[in-house]
């Protein structure tokens, strides 16, 4: 009840941050505070919190703010973001699995596993080179990465297979489309069920909408006639927005911009 009660402090305390790694080229960083991720349904949050040399982690019911589970794991780990926008990832949607992750920005990169219904760490996952979170399959069976390389200014998603706890040796990459990607992240959505992770990229080449099956592991880059800064999910069509103007609508179906502003 004691490590309850100060974690409940710290809580209400830490100032919430979004932190990026120096060399980690364009990777959003880690979310350290109250902000944390939601659970799928939005009733449970987990953050994460610096304690020393390690890191206090809990799940927080998002009415009232009441701790509901707590536990730490050496080392200075913090909740994923996959935008530059604070957009938080880490949690598969069937909430039974939640993943942290140390900077993007060393040599090595660490990931901690947890069974996330009881708040149980699981393993932690130490993989040399750069890399952040990307995404998990609905399940959790499966862990999306973005490998960087080239001093970061490349990138690529990786798949590892956490079921055998070894990187999928293919990187997850359009086929017709097979060069490093480019441009920052931006703005997240997902599909129905959390099968799909649409990211929306700019200040590359040209805008483009990554559409990942996390399940099947392949991926779609959707080139886009213009710059926007939002998704949104309409049935089947994902909307690009720029402030509050369509400015492209893609097809989820056939992975196609079927309609653009003039």
């Amino acid at each position: 009840m004691r490590a309850v009660v100060v974690l409940g402090c710290l809580v209400l305390t830490f100032v919430p941050a979004v932190a990026t790694g120096a060399a980690g080229g364009p990777s959003p960083g880690l979310i350290q505070g109250w902000d944390g991720v939601k659970a799928a349904g939005g009733a449970v949050r987990y953050v994460a919190l610096p304690i020393g040399r390690s890191t206090g982690v809990a799940a927080v019911r998002v009415n009232g703010g009441r701790v509901l589970r707590y536990t730490s794991v050496r080392g200075n780990f913090g909740v994923p973001a996959v935008t530059f926008s604070g957009d938080a990832g880490g949690v598969s949607s069937d909430g039974q699995v939640l993943v942290l992750a140390t900077w993007a920005g060393a040599s090595r990169t660490r990931f901690a596993i947890f069974d996330a219904q009881r708040l149980r760490l699981r393993r932690v996952i130490v993989l040399q080179g750069q890399y952040s979170f990307d995404a998990l399959s609905p399940a959790g069976r499966t862990m999306y990465l973005i490998q960087y390389f080239g001093n970061g200014a490349h990138y690529r998603v990786r798949a590892y297979d956490l079921a055998r706890l070894r990187m999928v040796a293919k990187p997850v990459v359009d086929p017709k489309e097979p060069a490093p990607m480019r441009g920052a992240p931006v703005a997240r959505t997902s599909g129905r069920a959390g099968r799909w992770a649409y990211t929306l990229y700019r200040g590359g080449r040209m805008p483009f909408v990554h559409a990942l099956d996390t399940v099947a592991r392949k991926a779609v880059c959707v080139d886009l006639p213009r710059a926007g800064d939002r998704l949104a999910l309409r049935g089947s069509r994902l909307v690009v927005l720029k402030a509050q103007r369509t400015v492209a609508v893609v097809d989820t179906r056939t992975l196609r911009v079927v309609g653009s502003s003039t």
